[in-house]
């Protein structure tokens, strides 16, 4: 489905009238992250591995920016960059399940 014609839900007041978002929030994604998170678990345990640790950086129109900055604190390597881009579409897909609204996860 082509992301422009995806239907989307309505998360701030602002925009309740007319029953469309087309910007989601951070602060609203925030909010759904653990069902976000434990949705990639449930379809797809190696994706929720590459970014169970991902802070949410910041959310620009619909391109979710990630941190790992925590994974390289870890005593051992904790740094899963190369097999997220395989993982990214598992995420993506677990994002709009629960949100309704497709966010593309952008890599960097």
């Amino acid at each position: 489905m082509d992301r422009r014609s995806a239907p989307l839900r309505t998360f701030s007041s602002s925009t309740a009238t007319s029953g469309i978002v087309t910007i989601m929030k951070i602060d609203e994604l925030r909010a759904q992250w653990v069902g976000v998170l434990d949705e990639l678990e449930r379809v797809d345990r190696i994706a929720w591995l590459a970014f169970f640790d991902a802070r949410l950086k910041s959310l620009d129109e619909l391109v979710l920016h990630l941190d790992f900055s925590d994974s390289q604190k870890f005593a051992i390597n904790h740094e899963y960059a190369p097999s997220r881009e395989k993982h990214r579409q598992a995420l993506e897909r677990s994002i709009e399940k629960i949100t309704g609204v497709k966010i593309v996860v952008a890599q960097g």
